[in-house]
């Protein structure tokens, strides 16, 4: 007997503590923080659309639910901004965790400062996609990209005549 404790007592804390130290991470997962993490990356264009590599590497679903791009020039005299909805979806894009994939986005409104009614955005020094997700816990993600400014004008001419031929005017 070793202060107060017998050895049986005492084997049984020493196994105790031994089962729980190797339970640990079991029980980590289930009383830590559980969300996901969206990651966007690879965002390209083709036409109207934009495109972007999601990736969910937390332990419950995200959602991804849209994108715009804005164009302007370094004194923000004329630009743009483009808004963008996830491509056969209501409210969203749902990334489940572990899982990579490619969301598509198309075009949904056009708002242009500095630029007539009929003219086109001829030049501008920044381009930049900033894509929206949404955590399983609420929180807003947002996460700029930048992109070239050429491909940025050909997106907006197609995006014009898309909303153009389904609404009768895409430009407001």
């Amino acid at each position: 007997m070793i202060f107060g404790v017998t050895n049986s007592t005492l084997s049984m804390l020493v196994a105790f503590v031994a089962v729980s130290t190797a339970a640990l991470p079991v029980y980590a997962k289930y009383f830590g923080r559980r969300s996901s993490f969206l990651d966007f990356a690879g965002v390209s264009t083709q036409g109207p659309q934009i495109s972007a590599f999601v990736s969910n590497t937390g332990d419950r679903p995200g959602l991804v639910t849209g994108a715009s791009l804005r164009f302007s020039n370094v004194r923000a005299e004329a630009g743009g901004l483009i808004e963008f909805a996830v491509v056969g979806e209501g409210g969203g894009f749902v990334v489940d965790p572990g899982k990579s994939l490619l969301v598509r986005f198309e075009p949904k409104q056009i708002t242009m400062h500095g630029v007539p009614q009929g003219q086109h955005l001829t030049s501008a020094r920044r381009c930049e996609v900033t894509l929206q997700g949404q955590e399983f816990n609420g929180k807003e993600l947002t996460n700029i990209r930048p992109l070239s400014c050429p491909d940025a004008f050909t997106t907006l001419a197609a995006a014009e005549a898309q909303l153009s031929a389904s609404k009768g005017g895409g430009r407001s």
